[in-house]
């Protein structure tokens, strides 16, 4: 069910939590493009006939790409095998980089997908270092719990959430790599103490 406005509620917090300190699969790329990699490489290792990379410029050293059609800025284009994993469909994959480094990995799918992409995680990475139930609530009311897995390794934290506060019917899948999260938090910090003081 969505949310009427797109106006949705934490009501919860943490219902539960696991912890597993036993070794996961950590990956050293995604869909072959490695964590640390130029734009370069996502142009060559997912190079779609029909499609283009497209980057978006954030800030100064931030940039984002997107599989976009020929000739078009947006809408996306979706190439063979990049909405997959597994059994399961997912959204286009949004690649993040940051001083031209590849550095976080964002794609969302629909609620129906939720337990395939759970079990081709489980399989591909092993059990989650972290687990946690978070209650939402949308316009009318209704409660929906939101499962929230949590991978986390020396090269790349996975973050994999069954439902986003936005849209109950989408969870999102999130992969960062610590480089690419100091970067951007001090990029922050350095814009935050350029704003002039007072008006």
């Amino acid at each position: 069910m969505g949310s009427r406005g797109g106006k949705v509620a934490i009501v919860g917090t943490v219902l539960g939590i696991a912890i597993n300190v036993a070794a996961w699969q950590e990956p050293e790329a995604f869909k072959g493009v490695r964590w640390g990699s130029p734009p370069q490489e996502l142009q060559r290792v997912l190079a779609f006939p029909d499609c283009k990379w497209v980057g978006k410029k954030q800030d100064d050293a931030s940039v984002v790409y997107h599989l976009r059609w020929p000739g078009e800025d947006w809408g996306t284009c979706s190439g063979e095998g990049i909405g997959r994993i597994g059994d399961a469909s997912i959204g286009t994959p949004s690649f993040h980089y940051y001083a031209n480094r590849m550095g976080m990995v964002v794609f969302l799918f629909n609620d129906h997908q939720h337990a395939k992409l759970r079990e081709a995680f489980l399989a591909g990475y092993g059990s989650p270092t972290g687990r946690r139930v978070q209650q939402h609530q949308n316009a009318f009311g209704a409660r929906f719990d939101s499962e929230e897995l949590e991978w986390v390794g020396k090269r790349v934290t996975i973050r994999f959430s069954q439902r986003t506060a936005g849209d109950l019917t989408k969870g999102v899948v999130v992969y960062t790599t610590p480089e690419f999260v100091r970067a951007e938090e001090a990029a922050r910090a350095a814009k935050a103490k350029q704003k002039p003081k007072g008006l």
